[in-house]
């Protein structure tokens, strides 16, 4: 054997393996872009919340935070595309990826939609009657085809008067909706992918325990329940349309439209149609036992005009009561267009409760808040979940435990608060 022509041939395999490896690494550095930035509305330079951030044709996004910030992670082989920000009422933005510089802050400023009332078109067709379309027209509208949803989800407290967060507990969830056709509460699968408790906010864990009605209670409700993310996904009126919700919206499709008065707000020219933007409001006075409660609803409601189908919903509740006079709930969701049926987007509640250390102590008054934010859809090719790996609905999310996996959050779409306006 030639050993100089084997070590040399040895030595132009092992440089050209090499050469390959190092090829293909950088190619996978370029591909991790992380977009960071900030949205703010171009007119009063305030933050923008619940801003959509993502490419279209990936499935993937993320939504700002209470702050207008955001991080999102570039999926891999979509470099060549532009990513789309979006939020209802302002104009679209798309940038391409190419032109990111992954890691640096982008301050993006959105430009208000123009808004305008036809004179006709509110003569003609009443408020009312736009919104009981829209109701009629879900089943054709939304999906019946089982979908996988890889979702964000988030609980924490603030105690009234503070803006300190208390409890906050994160987690990374893949819910199975088998479609509108099915009941969600019994039917949806809940898998836990990741969970944490952030560190960076107190936490104090007498106040975790679910709704007993005693000493964890909303009062004036028959509130009761101990999985946080499976309470907030029923009470999304558009999915659970058919079953009763909240007060007063109660069951969507009966209840909704006799208890409110409507008139419109405006109509948004979109790019294939228009939005017809609703309000709502409603009063109730209750008196029982000497004292008087009232409520003041008011909200508001996106329907695109060609279809029919509801983009958003807020659903706001104030109310005077004994020792308490505020916000009593406050509930916001989106649904976004995915190959002509529409998904859910992001889902947000708050509502007042009172906490007691003992049945002597006076009440403690807290804010619980519960978000679910939906990073990815995927409508298609899929295996289902596996029951051994469905968590149980009916109790708390934290007695279910996962292993951690290191770094996962590092690459996890999410609308984290990353203290950008310090």
């Amino acid at each position: 054997m030639d050993i100089y022509h084997y070590t040399k041939n040895l030595l132009l395999v092992t440089v050209y393996t090499c050469s390959l490896l190092t090829i293909t690494f950088l190619a996978g550095a370029q591909s991790k872009i992380d977009f960071k930035g900030r949205i703010l509305d171009r007119e009063t330079n305030k933050p923008l919340s619940f801003v959509s951030i993502g490419i279209p044709r990936s499935g993937t996004g993320v939504v700002t935070n209470e702050f207008g910030e955001f991080i999102y992670h570039v999926p891999q082989n979509f470099e060549y595309d532009k990513i789309q920000i979006s939020l209802l009422g302002y104009k679209k933005v798309q940038i391409n990826v190419a032109d990111i510089k992954s890691g640096e802050l982008t301050l993006i400023k959105l430009e208000p939609e123009i808004q305008m009332l036809n004179e006709i078109t509110v003569k003609v067709i009443p408020a009312v009657d736009i919104v009981s379309k829209a109701i009629r027209n879900i089943r054709k509208n939304y999906p019946n085809n089982t979908a996988l949803f890889y979702s964000y989800y988030r609980d924490y407290l603030k105690e009234i008067g503070s803006d300190d967060y208390i409890n906050l507990l994160e987690a990374a969830v893949i819910i199975e909706d088998r479609g509108f056709n099915n009941e969600d509460y019994e039917q949806s699968k809940i898998k836990l992918e990741q969970i944490r408790y952030n560190s960076g906010f107190v936490t104090d864990s007498l106040l975790n325990p679910g709704y007993d009605g005693k000493i964890k209670r909303v009062p004036y409700t028959k509130m009761k329940a101990s999985n946080e993310l499976a309470l907030l996904r029923f009470q999304d009126p558009i999915r659970n349309h058919s079953r009763g919700v909240f007060s007063w919206v109660y069951v969507f499709d009966y209840d909704f439209i006799p208890g409110h008065n409507f008139d419109y707000e405006s109509i948004i020219a979109d790019d294939t149609s228009k939005i017809f933007v609703i309000n709502f409001d409603k009063y109730i006075s209750r008196s029982s036992d000497s004292t008087t409660r009232e409520y003041w609803v008011e909200g508001k409601i996106y329907i695109r005009s060609n279809n029919y189908a509801i983009l958003k919903f807020n659903y706001t509740v104030t109310c005077k009561l004994p020792g308490y006079t505020g916000k009593f709930y406050d509930l916001k969701l989106e649904y976004k267009n995915l190959e002509g049926k529409y998904y859910l987007n992001y889902l947000s509640m708050c509502n007042y409760f009172e906490y007691k250390h003992d049945a002597k102590s006076n009440p403690q008054q807290y804010y619980q808040y519960r978000e679910l934010f939906i990073n990815k859809i995927v409508n298609s090719h899929f295996k289902s979940l596996k029951y051994r790996e469905i968590i149980n609905i009916r109790s708390s999310l934290m007695k279910n435990q996962v292993p951690v996996q290191k770094g996962f959050w590092e690459s996890y779409n999410y609308p984290s608060n990353l203290k950008l306006i310090e």
